[in-house]
C-alpha cells in the first residue's frame, strides 16, 4: 500500500511536474510571441522615425544648398557689378585722354549726313580738344550743315552733343558708356536671377 501511494504520489509529481512544463513552455511561447510582437512594433516605428529623420534631413540639406547657391549668385552678381564698374571707369578716364586728332575723326563721323542749324556743345574735359576753327574745317563738307560752336560746356564731361530744337545727338562719353554699362549690367541680372 505504502509502495501504491508513493507511486500515486509518484505519478501526480510526474503528472505535475509535466503540467508546470507545459505551462511553462506555452507562458514562456506567450511571452516571447508578445516580445516578438512589442519588437515588430518598436522596430516598424523605428522606421517611421529614422525616414522622418531622413526626409527632414534631406530638406534642411536643400535649404542649405538654395540658401548657400543664392550667396553665390549674389557675390558672382557683385563680383561681376564691381568688375563691370572698374572697367568702365577706367575706359572713361582713357578716353578723356583721346588725342585731338581722334576727337576731330569723332566729330566728323558723327556730322556725316546731318542736316540744319546745330549748337555743338563740349564736354568739359574735351574743351581743350577742339576749337571753333577745327570744327568749322571738320563739317565745311557737309552741305546744308551749319554747326554752332557754344563756349558752355557739359559739367565734368568728355565729348560732345549736337543740339537743335528738336534733336540732340549725345556722344558725350560718360553718357554713352553709362548706357553700354546698363546693357551689361541688365544682363548680369538677367543671368544671374534666371538661373
Amino acid at each position: 500500500m505504502k509502495a501504491g501511494i508513493q507511486a500515486i504520489l509518484h505519478k501526480i509529481n510526474a503528472d505535475a511536474d509535466d503540467l508546470v512544463r507545459e505551462r511553462h513552455d506555452r507562458v514562456k511561447t506567450d511571452i516571447e510571441a508578445e516580445i516578438g510582437k512589442e519588437n515588430a512594433l518598436y522596430l516598424e516605428e523605428f522606421d517611421k522615425r529614422r525616414e522622418m529623420l531622413e526626409r527632414r534631413q534631406s530638406l534642411e540639406r536643400a535649404r542649405i544648398l538654395e540658401r548657400l547657391e543664392r550667396r553665390l549668385r549674389r557675390d558672382v552678381l557683385s563680383y561681376q557689378y564691381s568688375l563691370i564698374n572698374e572697367i568702365f571707369d577706367v575706359t572713361v578716364s582713357k578716353l578723356r585722354d583721346v588725342p585731338a586728332e581722334d576727337y576731330v575723326k569723332m566729330l566728323k563721323a558723327q556730322v556725316k549726313g546731318l542736316e540744319g542749324e546745330f549748337v555743338l556743345y563740349l564736354g568739359e574735359h574735351s574743351a581743350g580738344k577742339l576749337d571753333k576753327r577745327t570744327i568749322d574745317e571738320a563739317v565745311a563738307a557737309e552741305e546744308g550743315l551749319v554747326v554752332v560752336f557754344s563756349p558752355e560746356t557739359v559739367a565734368n564731361k568728355s565729348g560732345f552733343v549736337f543740339m537743335d530744337d528738336r534733336v540732340e545727338y549725345n556722344c558725350i562719353f560718360e553718357d554713352l558708356l553709362d548706357k553700354m554699362k546698363g546693357e551689361q549690367l541688365a544682363g548680369v541680372f538677367k543671368e544671374v536671377f534666371q538661373s
